[in-house]
Parts: structure tokens; C-alpha cells; sequence
């Protein structure tokens, strides 16, 4: 099986467990320390030195720091967005959220090891989305 199945077939994981685990969402972050969840999710390269994947049921968004806002989208990932700040980027992430209508349970991957700065840029534009812990789900899948 070629990286485009093998990609596919995570990204079935990844939506079978957001179904199990009754998430509206998948929001995977990664940093310049940990970027394993957000490489998951999005396996294109990104540069930049944190970035937000936004999976939903029926396709996903990367978010990162411009300049790298150019970067090659992955097979389902269409659409990347850049800011020039993080908590710009953190903003865009929520805004599309809200404007996606995603809720009321959208999982975190990644989230501890995400930025108090950041994750209080989430909780304040995100309205009243809850953040539910996923990382452990996501883990398990990435044994598979």
C-alpha cells in the first residue's frame, strides 16, 4: 500500500474514533519539541515551529505561522491558513471552528504540551466548544 492508502486509512482511524468518542472535531497540535499528534494527522511537512490540524468528519484544515502558509496540503487536508503570530494562528483555529459549527465536543491531541498562551487564545474565541482530551485516544491509534 502506497503513503496515499496508508494516509487514507489513518485518517479513517483517526474519524472512526472521533465517532466513538462522540467529538465533533479533532484538533491535533505540535510544537518545535512534539509535533508526533500533528504529524498524524497532516504527515506534509511543516516547518513551522507549531501548527494546529483541524479534522472534522468530512475533511481537515492546517493552521500554521506564516510564512509557511504555503506549504503542500496533504491528501484530505485542502485548506491552510497563516497568521503572523501564534496567537493569531490560535484565533484563525477557533474562528474556523465557530464558523464550522463544530461542537459541542471538539478533542485536543497534543494539548499538554500546547502553550498556556495559546490554549487560553482557544478557550476564550472558541465559545462554548469544550476541549475533551484526546491524545491518549490518538496514541492508541498510532501503535496500530
Amino acid at each position: 500500500m502506497g503513503s496515499e492508502g496508508r494516509y487514507a486509512e489513518r485518517l479513517a482511524r483517526l474519524r472512526a474514533m472521533m465517532a466513538a468518542e462522540r467529538l465533533d472535531g479533532l484538533l491535533c497540535y505540535g510544537n518545535g519539541y512534539r509535533k508526533d499528534f500533528l504529524r498524524y494527522a497532516h504527515p506534509a511537512p511543516t516547518p513551522s515551529p507549531y501548527g494546529f490540524c483541524l479534522l472534522t468528519p468530512e475533511g481537515g484544515e492546517l493552521f500554521v505561522e506564516a510564512p509557511w502558509d504555503t506549504q503542500p496540503a496533504a491528501e484530505t487536508v485542502q485548506q491552510v491558513h497563516g497568521a503572523r503570530t501564534p496567537t493569531a494562528v490560535a484565533q484563525r483555529v477557533a474562528a474556523r471552528v465557530r464558523a464550522l459549527e463544530l461542537g459541542p465536543r471538539l478533542g485536543l491531541a497534543g494539548g499538554e504540551v500546547l502553550e498556556a498562551a495559546l490554549y487560553d487564545t482557544l478557550r476564550e474565541h472558541l465559545g462554548p466548544v469544550e476541549l475533551v482530551p484526546a491524545s491518549r485516544a490518538v496514541m492508541e491509534l498510532r501503535y496500530v
